[in-house]
């Protein structure tokens, strides 16, 4: 148990790194994105901005010729209509710059909207920075985000060679995350629920096993091997004292010999059975009425104080069956109805008959009844109701009772209320 302990921590461990190492490599991976997609919508916002101010502005610019861009008495080559608008933006900051004009409001509004458009959402912080990288915009007051995600710089202006950045808050990019971050959540529980499961029935089972391992072998110390000192006492007796036996002792103490002998073989099958987990059934055709009579006989020496009542229905009794495990289930099943009885004179009562193509047992007794709750585990091995009293046994009886009602191919059911008595009703499936 220790080491399936230690084997599901290592796992969980294992897991937890690797996701851990994913969810790195996925948050750098989305970082790389957003980092991408926030400067192309930065680059396009300034844009925007410089364009539409350079329409209103009024400055001292021109183009003496297709090639040559005038600008302050300096005369800049071009090579084509790109390089005329870059530098008509280059000079529209240069202009607003100097003259404190630039509109931080409206590009940080803009670039929102820009964002919107990529998909990302978040509050950008504008950071102005100059050639030494020394920030000018915004002031000293404003707070960057710790964990932000920085765009790459926008270069604007042509005298002042400035640089636009945007720091965008670590939420922008769990957000991109959430659904793989979700998904890895939900995967990571589910490892950790199947290990548990895992552990919890391997648990069960092992602790079943042991349980089942000591019953069985406490059950053959107090019960086979009595049973085999008290054959061997029988017989030796019988030896010593031939020679004084009286009419029909002789014959008496030899049914004797034979019905122990008869019920050691009845325990051997069913610790057989009870190690093994099946049952194979051997069909023989069984005087149902005979053998009732003779359990009758049995429980008349053993429990005198017991009124049982055995009836089979007309025309039922013969029936192929399995004369050994059958007699097994029945006896258990009268066992049970006295032994869960606080009356001195406990009855049970047993009925046999025939509905449609199964044979039906049906076993009342009187006694204290099983409480709801308990219902389903009566059948469990070595489970036994608490009574509150000291009621001999193993938690046995009713398992092997299951195990012979499955070999049948059988069914069997319980009506039970407590203080009143119980039902256990038994159909076993006809045998040509």
């Amino acid at each position: 148990m220790k080491k399936l302990l230690i084997i599901s921590i290592v796992i969980i461990s294992l897991i937890v790194a690797i996701q851990w190492t994913l969810s790195l490599q996925l948050r750098k991976t989305t970082s790389e994105k957003v980092c991408k997609v926030a400067t192309l919508a930065l680059d396009a916002s300034v844009d925007w901005l410089l364009e539409a101010d350079w329409i209103k502005c009024q400055f001292p610019c021109g183009m003496p010729d297709d090639t040559t861009f005038a600008w302050k008495g300096r005369s800049i080559p071009i090579a084509s209509t790109d390089d005329f608008y870059e530098k008509m933006r280059e000079v529209t900051y240069d202009h607003l710059f100097e003259h404190q004009m630039l509109d931080w409001n409206r590009l940080d509004s803009a670039y929102r909207q820009e964002l919107v458009k990529y998909g990302v959402e978040g509050k950008p912080v504008l950071v102005l920075k100059d050639g030494s990288g020394k920030m000018l915009y915004p002031s000293e007051g404003v707070r960057v985000p710790k964990w932000a995600v920085w765009t790459n710089p926008v270069p604007v202006g042509l005298d002042c060679r400035h640089q636009v950045v945007a720091a965008l808050p670590a939420t922008a990019v769990f957000q991109q995350m959430q659904w793989a971050l979700l998904m890895g959540g939900v995967f990571f529980l589910g490892v950790v629920y199947c290990l548990f499961w895992h552990w919890k029935i391997t648990r069960n089972s092992l602790r079943q096993a042991r349980v089942q391992t000591e019953g069985v072998a406490h059950l053959e110390h107090e019960w086979k091997k009595p049973l085999e000192m008290l054959i061997c006492a029988v017989k030796g007796f019988a030896e010593r004292q031939e020679g004084e036996w009286r009419a029909g002792d002789r014959e008496r103490m030899a049914l004797v010999c034979r019905r122990l002998e008869r019920l050691k073989d009845l325990t051997n099958s069913m610790l057989y059975a009870l190690r093994a987990g099946n049952l194979a059934l051997r069909y023989k055709e069984v005087d149902v009425q005979e053998l009732f009579d003779r359990i009758a006989r049995v429980y008349h020496t053993l429990k005198p104080e017991a009124r049982l009542r055995f009836e089979v229905a007309e025309g039922c009794g013969q029936a192929m069956l399995d004369p050994v495990y059958f007699q097994m289930m029945l006896v258990n099943l009268i066992d049970n109805g006295i032994k869960y009885n606080d009356k001195e004179a406990p009855s049970v009562a047993v009925d046999f008959c025939r509905e449609a193509e199964n044979w039906v047992l049906r076993v009342s007794d009187d006694g204290i009844g099983i409480p709801k709750r308990e219902l389903q585990r009566i059948f469990k091995r070595f489970y036994r109701v608490k009574t509150g009293k000291k009621v001999t046994g193993f938690g046995l009886g009713l398992a092997f009772v299951k195990q012979v009602v499955d070999a049948y191919s059988g069914k069997i059911e319980v009506d039970s209320v407590e203080n009143k008595g119980s039902v256990f009703t038994v159909k076993l499936p006809v045998y040509e």
